[in-house]
């Protein structure tokens, strides 16, 4: 039966059974009292049976408040068996998600029948997640083992020819530096634990920012002359250490110089470095910095990551972007 047709019907049952039980309990103690009453004078109003009339009344009322209290009772039961239930679908935590017995064939039964069927979507969205989760950081793990192999090829093969060009030496020592950086960023994920940025655990140590700056500096030099740009180094920091992570810095600062050689299309980069303060400006063209692109949003990553501080700010003129540190 429906939920509406049963409350309409308890309600008229209801209507009804108040003046019922009042006409079924009166009559029952008139007769009583006029079988069994030997006092032909005294009233029944007057009598004693008046008042137990009226105690019966009242038991009565309460019986039939108690009784029909049980089926609202039943439904508010009902209704918060689903609420919970849908906080827990909800919630981040489902591992004690149950499916919702029913048995009544109502509006509450059908609603329960499609939370039912929408847990068993979640449940087999969630395996299929977990799977596709297995599936990707083993794939990376070996994405990670296939890096590492060729790197070392490669280091060797440097080797073997640096002798014959040692007069290219900036050159080579710029290639080892990259070929050390990738097998280091690539070691650095731990891909059966992360799966952004922003879950990253990182380990702070101390951070020899000018020694770092100068080496990323060194690595891009020669990208920077084929392109005809400029690197300007304004050290004002002699001692300049940040608790930090050196792969993870190497990585912001990596991103900041490709992204002044891809875009900005400059022909100075002016660095200054102060203790608590990295300011990188450029003479570009300049972007909207509404339009984030995967760099930017990486750097941004990065620095929420690491606790820095990051501004950017871009115009016709050129592009600056400020990196601020702030010690605890």
């Amino acid at each position: 039966m429906k939920l509406k047709k049963k409350y309409q019907l308890l309600l008229l049952t209801v209507i009804g059974s108040v003046p019922l039980s009042v006409v079924v309990i009166s009559v029952f103690v008139t007769i009583i009292y006029n079988h069994f009453s030997t006092d032909t004078e005294t009233q029944f109003y007057e009598s004693k049976a008046y008042p137990i009339m009226l105690g019966l009344f009242i038991v009565s009322f309460f019986a039939l408040a108690i009784l029909f209290s049980k089926s609202i009772n039943t439904l508010i039961k009902r209704i918060n068996v689903l609420n919970q239930t849908i906080m827990e679908l909800a919630s981040d935590d489902k591992k004690r998600l149950q499916k919702i017995p029913y048995a009544r064939n109502d509006e509450l039964g059908d609603l329960t029948n499609a939370v039912n069927l929408l847990i068993d979507r979640t449940i087999s969205k969630e395996i299929e997640i977990q799977q596709q989760e297995r599936m990707k950081q083993e794939l990376l793990t070996q994405l990670r083992h296939d890096i590492n192999t060729p790197l070392t090829a490669m280091r060797l093969q440097l080797y073997t020819i640096e002798r014959d060009f040692s007069q290219h030496q900036d050159i080579f020592n710029s290639l080892n530096e990259q070929i050390n950086y990738i097998s280091k960023l690539s070691n650095e994920y731990d891909f059966e634990r992360l799966s952004r940025v922003d879950n990253s655990y990182i380990i702070m140590e101390k951070v020899d920012v000018p020694k770092l700056l100068n080496t990323i500096i060194l690595k891009w030099n020669f990208l920077y002359k084929v392109n005809q740009i400029s690197i300007v180094l304004n050290d004002c920091a002699t001692n300049c250490q940040w608790s930090s992570h050196e792969i993870w810095l190497h990585r912001l600062f990596d991103n900041i110089f490709q992204n002044t050689l891809r875009h900005a299309a400059c022909d100075t980069l002016e660095i200054t470095l102060q203790k608590n303060l990295i300011i990188f400006k450029d003479n570009g063209i300049g972007f909207n910095v509404e339009e984030k692109g995967t760099g930017l949003r990486i750097i941004e990553d990065i620095c929420r990551v690491l606790e820095l501080q990051s501004t950017i700010q871009s115009n016709e003129k050129g592009t600056q972007v400020t990196i601020s540190y702030e010690q605890y």
